[in-house]
């Protein structure tokens, strides 16, 4: 389940990465923020969301908190990390790729005068 946690999050993540490139002046900006978020959730928000394993006959202590906690510091910010490197590549290659072939992106704004 904490892995079908962290891909969601970086599903979430993509989409919103997609958003994000349609305002056109903001782009950097709004990359940059959603990753913050997703950095900071990872350290806060995740751990204390995601359900606690109970075990009726095993001892009752705070270690699979610490457990379920070390893997969103780790591996959840590893993965939201990679996420914004994959995504960053990805816009770069596209944009060079357009650039190559002559189609240029505009912004709307651009094309009606």
């Amino acid at each position: 389940m904490f892995s079908a946690f962290i891909v969601f999050s970086c599903l979430v993540q993509m989409t919103a990465y997609a958003l994000a490139e349609r305002s056109e002046p903001w782009q950097k900006q709004w990359r940059t923020l959603i990753f913050v978020i997703f950095m900071l959730s990872n350290f806060i928000l995740f751990p204390i969301v995601y359900p606690i394993p109970e075990y009726p006959d095993g001892p009752k202590c705070g270690m699979p908190i610490l457990g379920i906690t070390l893997g969103f510091w780790t591996i959840g910010n590893i993965f939201t990390i990679l996420t914004h490197l994959f995504f960053k590549a990805v816009n770069a290659a596209m944009k060079n790729s357009a650039t190559k072939n002559g189609h240029q992106r505009t912004s709307p704004k651009s094309t009606q005068n």
